[in-house]
């Protein structure tokens, strides 16, 4: 069953394939990673190395080359890595930590049998120089270890695998670094593999991309996305059209969450190429944390409450609160008109609207992010009731993936929750508000 991942459509993104080679070179170029200025991304294109002969399948060997990029520009000369990257074999698949010091890759792991299985390896990058590639521990000559991805805090390793034991053709599998050491490789599980190939994994914030042969989906190979909840894995989403086609669609690489990215497909030609998409809805420049003074404290200095003086304070929203020196939430944004009655059970009598007050609580026409808990689910909604714009069209960003429901619902903190919105007469005065929560 394909269960599409929210309500994308063509005229959402728009698509560009990227002048790296494919179609008009007659070269194989996928698996982009953009790390500071470059773009990172295989190529089977010929050189003049030992790199010339070709795999017993007729394809030929694949380096890592990297290339200056912004957005969907690609300037000057693209470079081919270092021998201590690229072997005369297959070299792919490239992964950088945040801090750009370490460079993860995959490359076959005996360069005198072209039928070798790949492993995973790692290069310390020093003053913009990549030393000698290390092992991955638990690489095996008897099957491949390939697509590593990490962490954004480096603590989890996701990768495919086709070793025994596994679902499926090739399963996704992870590692935890607990002192200073990966753990041995465990099936990352069923809620992801199945008995066909799942493979190019992705992290992004608390999610996980990968690309699967399963039935069910729009192409031959598609791309799909599970969430991390508490009890591990969410049913994973086909990503739909346009990100997904007929063909091959696998490897991505998010800039902005789907808002903006790059993907390997072989769609329109038999070759793989990289495509850059772009979100063409409004896109604010800065985000606003909206979260107005809810609470007030209400005394008053002329009267006291005795035996026989009693305050009533009636707040203006049906709430009716008694005392004196005392702190009040209200729960919603909006007026409200307090009035303090004076009862004087003395005399038998009640003075009211002693005092009046009119209490705003305003977002400066921002939209703003209601949140409750209802057991162990997060929900999250907007109010606009004092805003003096009329916001019509609207979407939301939750951990960078589009959502266009009236109301979210999470699991558990740590999510990022922003809304951006506008009115369809004018879409350039688009706000964006962000919703920080623990």
């Amino acid at each position: 069953m394909l269960i599409p991942f929210g309500l994308l459509s063509q005229e959402n993104y728009k698509l560009k394939a990227l002048k790296l080679g494919g179609g008009t070179n007659r070269e194989n170029v996928f698996g982009p990673f953009v790390s500071g200025e470059y773009l990172y991304y295989s190529s089977d294109k010929k050189t003049k190395s030992a790199k010339s002969i070709v795999n017993e399948d007729g394809s030929s060997f694949t380096d890592i080359y990297r290339v200056k990029i912004k957005k969907n520009k690609v300037s000057g000369r693209k470079q081919h890595l270092n021998n201590a990257i690229n072997s005369v074999m297959n070299d792919g698949f490239v992964h950088i930590t945040k801090d750009d010091s370490l460079l993860y890759f995959n490359r076959n792991m005996n360069n005198e049998d072209d039928e070798s299985k790949s492993g995973i390896f790692y290069s310390k990058n020093i003053n913009d120089t990549l030393c000698a590639a290390i092992p991955f521990k638990h690489n095996n000559i008897s099957y491949n270890v390939v697509h590593p991805t990490i962490s954004e805090d480096e603590s989890l390793m996701i990768f495919a695998s086709d070793m025994p034991g596994g679902k499926g053709l090739s399963d996704l599998y992870y590692c935890e670094y607990i002192n200073g050491e990966w753990s041995e490789p465990k099936n990352i599980g069923p809620q992801i593999n199945t008995e066909f190939r799942e493979s190019t994994p992705y992290l992004y914030k608390n999610q996980l991309f990968f690309n699967s042969d399963r039935p069910g989906g729009i192409g031959e190979k598609d791309l799909y996305v599970s969430n991390r909840s508490k009890d591990g894995w969410t049913q994973p989403k086909n990503l739909g059209e346009p990100i997904n086609s007929p063909k091959d669609d696998f490897s991505i690489f998010l800039i902005d969450g789907m808002q903006e990215g790059y993907f390997s497909t072989n769609r329109k030609t038999s070759l793989d190429h990289i495509i850059y998409f772009n979100s063409q809805l409004p896109r604010p420049d800065t985000f606003h944390e909206v979260e107005p003074n809810f609470c007030f404290i209400f005394k008053d200095e002329e009267y006291e409450t005795s035996n026989d003086i009693e305050l009533v304070w009636d707040m203006g929203n049906g709430i009716i609160k008694k005392g004196n020196n005392f702190e009040y939430c209200f729960d919603k944004i909006g007026a409200y008109s307090m009035s303090l009655n004076i009862i004087d059970h003395s005399l038998e009598q009640e003075y009211k609207n002693i005092h009046q007050q009119d209490i705003e609580i305003l977002t400066d026409d921002k939209p703003y992010i209601v949140h409750e808990i209802q057991d162990s689910k997060h929900i999250f909604y907007v109010d606009i009731g004092t805003c003096n714009t009329v916001y019509d069209k609207y979407y939301w960003v939750v951990d960078g993936n589009l959502r266009f429901e009236k109301q979210i619902v999470v699991e558990g903190p740590n999510h990022e929750i922003k809304y951006i919105s506008w009115n369809e007469a004018d879409p350039e005065k688009v706000v964006g508000v962000i919703k920080k929560y623990d």
